[in-house]
């Protein structure tokens, strides 16, 4: 029998037989934009910040960070779709907390 309920990263994911629904939890400390790749709210924070105040995509976000930091300092590439990832959850997770709400989605699995 499958878990109906299972949390990761500052989602929870509830399930049923027909569908699943992910629950963004507003407090979460860490966000996971890849397969083993976790970032903290200091991070995407600055993110949507750099993204909002410097109108920048997330293709131009992509490259500040590879650049300036990637290869000095912390040894990790970052690609655009983590970027994005980021930007999507913090967000998600801002907005919902600044309402005051839990948001809901459905659970899309990609195949």
């Amino acid at each position: 029998m499958q878990n109906p309920l299972s949390y990761r990263s500052g989602v929870l994911t509830l399930s049923n037989t027909t569908q699943s629904h992910e629950v963004f939890i507003n407090s979460a400390c860490y966000l996971k934009i890849g397969s083993s790749l976790w970032v903290d709210w200091v991070f995407s924070n600055a993110l949507l910040s750099g993204m909002y105040n410097f109108h920048a995509s997330a293709n131009a976000y992509t490259q500040f960070w590879n650049d300036s930091f990637g290869a000095v300092s912390i040894p990790c590439k970052l690609s655009c779709r983590q970027i994005w990832q980021a930007f999507v959850q913090e967000s998600i997770q801002s907005i919902a907390e600044m309402s005051k709400i839990v948001y809901f989605t459905i659970l899309h699995r990609l195949l």
